[in-house]
């Protein structure tokens, strides 16, 4: 059987041994006559050249398209990335403004204590003030008058004076023999502890009237540790300076 008349043309021949079409026996006569035919060799060559850059451009579309595809799911990625930081950027600005907005109303709602607010116009020292030879309420009016700078003066130089006089007596009663004069020495020592009590107690609120709020907690925790009249009412206002 001629191959020739299995195909409406040369062509159709040259395409269908390309791809690979042919029986066995059409081959086997297709490749004689290339063999005899210069000119059928260099259309085969051409159309195998033709069949191979299609199948190569079929690769690299197939390429391109992956890789298109690659490259539209990372920016599906990117963006779901980029959305979800953006509402853990939103989640935390929120979280922040809720922290901001309670602490700006528990500042409204319990304010710190403005420098004076101990004395605000109440009575400081204690009702039998009255000892060591002068009135310390006198000092007490300054600190509710706000006279603070002048006040704490007046204390610190009191408290020289009293420091002073407790060195003096150091000792004292014990050396004298004399009863009524060692009974006197001992009830002059406790009004001085008395005193210097006292004076402690005014320079808290005078130290807290100057803004030095740690200096008037150090002192009223000292304070509230003694056994003096000051300890309880000391240990109750500690929360107000810290």
């Amino acid at each position: 059987m001629n191959d020739m008349n299995t195909y409406a043309n040369p062509q159709d021949r040259i395409d269908a041994y390309v791809l690979d079409r042919m029986s066995t026996e059409e081959k086997e006569n297709f490749e004689a006559e290339m063999h005899a035919d210069e000119a059928l060799r260099r259309q085969c060559a051409f159309t195998l050249r033709v069949k191979e850059a299609l199948t190569e451009r079929r690769r690299m579309e197939e390429k391109m398209g992956q890789w298109q595809q690659e490259m539209a799911e990372e920016e599906q990625k990117r963006l779901q990335a980029s959305a979800a930081a953006r509402g853990l950027r939103i989640r935390r600005a929120a979280w922040i403004a809720g922290i901001a907005a309670v602490l700006i109303v528990g500042i409204l709602l319990f304010p710190a204590p403005a420098p004076g607010t101990l004395s605000a116009g109440n009575a400081i020292l204690d009702d039998e003030s009255v000892r060591g030879g002068s009135d310390l309420t006198q000092v007490e009016m300054m600190i509710q008058d706000r006279q603070y700078q002048h006040a704490l003066e007046t204390i610190c130089n009191e408290e020289r004076i009293v420091g002073i006089e407790l060195r003096k007596r150091d000792g004292a009663e014990e050396a004298t023999e004399d009863e009524e004069l060692r009974g006197q020495m001992a009830y002059e020592l406790q009004e001085l502890q008395l005193r210097l009590q006292d004076l402690r107690w005014l320079k808290v609120y005078a130290l807290d009237g100057l803004g030095r709020r740690q200096e008037a907690a150090t002192l009223a925790q000292e304070i509230s540790e003694e056994a003096g009249i000051y300890s309880e009412r000391a240990d109750s206002i500690l929360r107000f300076l810290k």
